[in-house]
């Protein structure tokens, strides 16, 4: 957080910045600056497109309000001040309950993820799927966390935080403490904050006229083998390129982008046919033909799902990573960057490139 920084700077009040666990008040300052970045300076423009439970939020954390903790837990048991409403502070669910209260005021689905630190990256997928299966057209996916003496002191006696005095007896200033995939890699440095994405279909982004900073292709998130260390990684996230041999050596016509434009195009126009069929049979009843067009659009939309972004969803010899990067007509050699969670302990980050 940079130093200064102040919620009341920010336009919060005063009461709410000291009663509102940090966590939740960097929660909100993220969820403006996305929506600021989309060009959204009102949230209550959304609803200008979208009804009231179409937007979500996914966000989620991993420890919850670490003040508010350490309040009921700490100031309770010393007989020191802790405020009555302390606990509602310590959910993790609580934050994105003060970004629906102070900025949206939507009734749209919430869902919450504990995923340590793949919280975001777990809010990402479960937002597109909601977005997918048609629960909201807008999510507010990320996380957000803090920084306490408890959690920090935890972390060091696993061994799993660089040592800022051994780091500093070497010479190296707090920004080269982390060092992954280094020969010299100690740990990673912990930090608090929040950040928070605007997910939502593309047809809403383009009727908006949003900045589209990116497609999100394929969301997946894996389990891994049984074992009795808990950060151990595994190689369940290979699953994630599955696929099935079958007796044909020649890949699926499916990844052909051609091929699943002509079929498409031919299932549309048997939906035109299909609709002027039906159309002339209700003799001007305009309920009856409103009641068309939206079997019409349902008819549309399922030959999108079965020729568009999810034409692999079954095909057990299709890999979700080919099948994702062929909606686009791409493959695995277009793919320009990679990522990885690099911790800068020295089992994590062979474990994880291998």
């Amino acid at each position: 957080i940079p130093t200064g920084w102040s919620a009341e700077r920010l336009g919060l009040s005063k009461d709410l910045a000291e009663s509102v666990d940090p966590t939740a008040l960097y929660a909100l300052a993220a969820t403006m600056d996305t929506f600021v970045a989309a060009g959204v300076t009102d949230p209550y423009e959304f609803y200008q497109y979208v009804h009231v439970s179409e937007i979500g939020n996914t966000s989620g954390g991993g420890m919850g309000g670490m003040r508010a903790l350490s309040h009921i837990y700490k100031n309770r048991l010393l007989g020191k001040p802790a405020p009555s409403d302390a606990l509602q502070e310590v959910f993790i669910n609580t934050p994105p309950a003060w970004v629906n209260m102070l900025l949206l005021s939507s009734s749209g689905p919430i869902k919450t993820p504990v995923g340590a630190c793949a919280t975001a990256a777990e809010s990402v997928d479960i937002g597109a799927e909601t977005i997918k299966s048609g629960k909201a057209r807008i999510c507010i996916v990320g996380g957000y966390d803090d920084f306490g003496e408890e959690c920090s002191n935890e972390f060091a006696q696993m061994k799993a935080t660089s040592d800022s005095v051994k780091e500093a007896g070497m010479g190296r200033e707090p920004k080269e403490m982390c060092r992954p995939c280094s020969t010299t890699r100690g740990g990673f440095m912990e930090s608090h904050g929040a950040g928070m994405q605007l997910l939502m279909d593309a047809q809403l982004a383009l009727e908006m006229g949003l900045p589209i900073y990116g497609i999100v292709a394929l969301t997946n998130t894996a389990t891994d083998k049984n074992g009795r260390s808990v950060p151990a990684p595994g190689q369940g996230i290979l699953t994630t390129a599955r696929e099935a041999l079958s007796g044909n050596s020649k890949p699926s016509p499916l990844l052909d982008v051609e091929y699943r434009r002509h079929q498409f195009d031919d299932e549309l126009e048997s939906i035109e046919k299909w609709y002027a069929r039906e159309k002339a049979l209700i003799d001007g009843d305009e309920s009856r033909e409103a009641f068309l067009e939206r079997r019409k659009l349902r008819k549309v939309q399922a030959a999108q799902a079965t020729w568009g972004n999810d034409f692999y969803s079954g095909e057990a010899d299709i890999a979700p990573l080919r099948g994702a990067l062929s909606v686009w007509n791409l493959d695995i050699d277009d793919v320009g960057a990679a990522s990885f969670h690099g911790t800068g302990t020295k089992a994590n980050d062979k474990n994880e490139s291998e």
